[in-house]
């Protein structure tokens, strides 16, 4: 009977145990920094929005914040393309500036 409880729990506990594994295996993959796995649907606030990204052969942009955080959104999405036409024009201000506009060096 001892036997027999211990291959049970054996069973139990290595089946639990496996299962941690392959999540952590699956979950612990490299995901190239180019690629978005999740696309945002809110908007942000165009102030905070220093530069954007478009990637090759998808419709979608990641936004780059004052952060430094990445935000990926659909290129179709409305708010999106404003946002786009937003950085242009900023960025298109900055170089009519020149270097020695603040806002122009910092980056």
């Amino acid at each position: 009977m001892k036997l027999y409880l211990a291959a049970i729990l054996a069973t139990v506990f290595l089946e639990n145990f496996s299962v941690h594994i392959l999540k952590g295996a699956s979950g612990s993959q490299i995901i190239p920094r180019s690629h978005c796995t999740r696309l945002e649907t809110k908007r942000i606030k165009l102030v905070e929005l220093v530069s954007y990204k478009r990637l090759n052969n998808e419709p979608v942009v990641i936004l780059i914040n004052n952060k430094g955080i990445k935000i990926c959104m659909s290129s179709e999405h409305t708010w999106a393309k404003k946002a786009i036409r937003h950085l242009d024009r900023k960025a298109a201000l900055a170089k009519l500036k020149g270097p020695t506009s603040p806002e122009a060096v910092t980056s």
